[in-house]
């Protein structure tokens, strides 16, 4: 069983942590959301999307319209007109399992310590404080790119395509998690972030 424990320090400095249990679908998630909203990401499915409808299409088409007279009835035609139905309405699905799919893969084939298992956030006055497996980093505001979160997490970007997680129900309270992104987004607007 996944434990979360929510500890809420405050003192001179104003501090607060939450401590978690990072799992591989965590992580999963995390990668699924960056490739729902990554730019790059979803220009590679659109024009995998429609460029290989668009190539289906236009074969049945062609077949149809110009193959010799024994390929003009509809069997040749209608089957790669099924083939571009079927590719517009599996593929992103199909796209979004094949990530999922290669992230499982990565994470059997490695070492990823210091990316499973415990975790603690702390937010400071100077930045954040994460300690996991195999050790602490401070990470001071400059070094945070962006905060973003979905109906689940919470993700603390340091690179375009690394992140911090923190699940939401990590959080005993919602208020907690409200003060939490609160005092996040408090630090990244001291600095006009």
């Amino acid at each position: 069983m996944i434990q979360y424990k929510e500890v809420l320090v405050r003192d001179g400095g104003q501090k607060m942590q939450v401590e978690y249990t990072l799992t591989e679908q965590d992580f999963i998630a995390f990668n699924l959301h960056y490739a729902r909203y990554s730019k790059t990401v979803k220009r590679s499915l659109v024009l995998q999307h429609y460029i290989v409808a668009i190539i289906l299409f236009a074969v049945s088409l062609s077949v149809f319209l110009f193959g010799p007279p024994d390929y003009k009835s509809m069997d040749l035609p209608f089957i790669f007109l099924l083939a571009g139905v079927i590719w517009i309405v599996f593929y992103p699905k199909c796209f979004y399992k094949l990530i999922e799919r290669n992230i499982k893969k990565m994470l059997r084939e490695g070492s990823y310590d210091n990316l499973l298992g415990k975790h603690n956030v702390q937010i400071t006055d100077e930045g954040i404080i994460e300690t996991n497996n195999s050790g602490e980093t401070k990470l001071n505001w400059t070094g945070i790119e962006k905060i973003e979160e979905n109906e689940a997490y919470i993700f603390i970007y340091v690179s375009s395509m690394s992140a911090n997680i923190v699940p939401k129900h990590a959080f005993v309270q919602e208020n907690s998690k409200n003060e939490f992104m609160r005092r996040l987004r408090a630090g990244m607007e001291s600095l006009g972030i």
